[in-house]
């Protein structure tokens, strides 16, 4: 299927070959904390499965039933003199006991373990760092436009400027975002202070944010939404490997002390009105009613 793709985007044949390459015979096996799994073949294109006992730490149970994820990509590249610097390669492990063995590359090369990573513009393991560093280049990108905010130019102009620009680096991958109460306060009250900016508006002349806002949601609102019809539209598109993926809680063992860590499941469950996954699950399987939730995170009174 892949192969047909590319082809009737109109990829030359010699890359198409090159392509073809790249996969042909090849086999893979993927590590766990519970062992290695059993080595499979990799067909482009195509979904694969590859099974692990439980959720680790715990055995394969009734409690904790085997755990199947399809569609995990891999390729020999090294056949068509393309490879990873292994050197440079970053990798994040989760549920994994801090003195596990290292991360070994078919070269013996041990790989760097980070806590952190930036992957597609985004940070991957904390919405909180993310969200620092998406106001930072929010607020570069409205004072870039300062001569655009100064004008004469009516408000419904400048507001379609600040959407069309500002708003969208701020809430660029938004829709991942796991946001506590403190998270979803202070970025309400920094999307405030842009609308102030963006339409010179002072403190000094008294303005309340319902006339400020005019019938604009609040930006936590505008986030719950996208966060909404992102989730729903993969997990009703069973061919993809992220509506198995999307409500999967993970199992963590014995809980530590304090709050438990705030999840996606749970962000979505709180979104929606739901008191269970199940019935998020069949909310979101109802393509009518969820479509009615998340428009409704964007009505204003």
């Amino acid at each position: 299927m892949m192969m047909k793709i590319l082809k009737a985007y109109g990829v030359p044949p010699n890359l198409l070959r090159a392509i073809e390459t790249m996969y042909a015979g090849t086999r893979a096996r993927v590590v766990t904390p519970d062992g290695n799994s059993e080595e499979f073949d990799i067909l482009a294109g195509e979904g694969h499965q590859w099974t692990r006992a439980g959720s680790w730490p715990h055995p394969n149970t009734r409690r904790y039933p085997t755990v199947v994820l399809t569609d995990l990509d891999y390729a020999e590249c090294a056949k068509v003199g393309l490879w990873l610097n292994a050197k440079k390669t970053e990798v994040i492990t989760y549920n994994i006991p801090s003195e596990h063995p290292p991360l070994i590359t078919t070269g013996g090369v041990a790989l760097n373990e980070v806590k952190n990573f930036k992957y597609l513009g985004s940070w991957v393991n904390s919405t909180e760092q993310d969200l620092k560093v998406r106001k930072a280049l929010a607020w570069r990108a409205l004072n870039g436009m300062a001569s655009v905010w100064s004008s004469s130019l009516p408000r419904r102009i400048k507001l379609s400027f600040f959407y069309a620009t500002v708003e969208s680096v701020l809430l660029y991958g938004s829709e991942c975002w796991t946001l506590k109460p403190t998270l979803q306060k202070s970025l309400d009250g920094c999307y405030t202070r842009m609308l102030r900016a963006v339409l010179k508006i002072s403190k000094s002349e008294h303005v309340t944010n319902k006339n400020l806002y005019e019938g604009t949601p609040r930006v936590s609102e505008k986030i719950a939404a996208r966060r909404m019809r992102l989730a729903g539209h993969c997990l009703r598109h069973r061919e993809l490997p992220a509506s198995e993926l999307v409500l999967w809680e993970p199992t963590h063992g014995r809980r530590s002390r304090g709050r438990p860590t705030l999840t996606y499941v749970d962000v979505l469950k709180k979104d929606a009105g739901a008191q269970s996954t199940d019935e998020l699950a069949r909310c979101m399987e109802n393509r009518d009613d969820w479509r009615r939730r998340w428009r409704a995170r964007l009505r204003t009174t």
